[in-house]
């Protein structure tokens, strides 16, 4: 990507406008949501508080397991004519048959 073409993100931590270098894009061309100063924060703290974040995790998960798995299984018809759950939506997005339909649609 062309340095003189490239945008001025808006980070979407601090708000901040940042200009991205060659180390802001990812490997798919898209760039970070957050500037490098807020995600140099979010890995110390992360790095930092990790025990403490994963034991929140689990102790969260065990509480609400029951409610995390119906979630899961819960299933969506698409106007498509096809079925999906929440995990697998943008996978179903990406079909033969929703793609067609998508087509049609316009």
């Amino acid at each position: 990507m062309n340095k003189e073409h490239m945008p001025n993100p808006k980070c979407s931590n601090c708000k901040c406008y940042w200009k991205p270098d060659e180390t802001d894009i990812k490997s798919s061309g898209l760039f970070f949501k957050t500037c490098k100063r807020c995600r140099e924060y979010n890995k110390k703290y992360y790095e930092e508080k990790r025990e403490d974040l994963s034991s929140k995790h689990k102790i969260y998960y065990d509480e609400n397991r029951q409610k995390i798995n119906e979630h899961r299984k819960q299933k969506f018809d698409c106007d498509c004519g096809g079925c999906y759950n929440v995990r697998h939506k943008t996978q179903h997005s990406n079909t033969k048959l929703h793609q067609d339909w998508l087509k049609t649609q316009i």
